[in-house]
């Protein structure tokens, strides 16, 4: 109860910037420094702020590659509208997206089509601000598995030479072809440090298939 009234105050506080808002929970932190990490970041990254307050602010020139990799090019015709509230440890952190190039425009039309983009952007604030785990490769779902579209600098040795293009196609010898979306990157998102899962993967170059053991590990706070 006490986490939906804190996300209607928020709605509340944010409702003339944004139609709609998504939120996400950031556990363990300060209003304060979230807001203060994330406008430092735009900024350096060439945003522009306004309306600057104590629970909120509104970002311009936004270049969405920089935070979303499947995002390409920058929409200076958009208004990201951060707000955050603080609930006892954590804090709540909204975000609305909002044309305005024209008042009347499709994207604000149909602002609920595009929530998963703010989800997306809040999700990769989250990892940014406190760190998460990994197995070391970003990736898609698709027709024939999971393909890998990035593949971090491995430092601990986990990723056993993993290549862009390569293709996941069970996971824990569950085929990923019949799995939806959401599960298949539930299932390659670890919950803590050295969890371990046996992937088989499809050699983009050599078309050979081998099974793996992925071992997760901690990714530092990047922002």
């Amino acid at each position: 109860m006490k986490k939906l009234v804190i996300l209607l105050i928020t709605f509340v506080l944010s409702a003339t910037m944004a139609l709609a808002n998504s939120s996400i929970i950031i556990e363990n932190s300060t209003q304060k420094d979230v807001l203060s990490r994330i406008m430092k970041y735009l900024i350096k990254q060439g945003s522009t702020l306004e309306n600057v307050s104590d629970y909120s602010f509104t970002a311009y020139n936004v270049n969405m590659s920089l935070l979303l990799k499947f995002f390409t090019g920058s929409n200076p015709e958009i208004r990201y509208m951060f707000s955050a509230i603080q609930d006892n440890k954590d804090v709540v952190l909204s975000l609305g997206m909002k044309s305005t190039y024209n008042a009347g425009s499709a994207y604000n039309q149909n602002v609920y089509a595009y929530q998963f983009q703010e989800k997306e952007i809040l999700n990769v604030l989250k990892k940014a601000i406190n760190g998460y785990y990994s197995y070391g490769f970003e990736g898609k779902k698709t027709r024939k598995g999971y393909k890998i579209t990035a593949v971090y600098y491995d430092e601990h040795s986990v990723n056993h030479g993993l290549s862009v293009g390569d293709v996941i196609t069970d996971i824990n010898k569950q085929p990923v072809k019949g799995m939806s979306k959401a599960d298949a990157a539930l299932k390659l998102s670890p919950l803590k440090k050295n969890e371990k899962i046996t992937v088989r993967v499809k050699n983009s170059a050599t078309k050979i298939t081998r099974d793996i053991e992925l071992k997760s590990f901690y990714i530092k706070p990047t922002i």
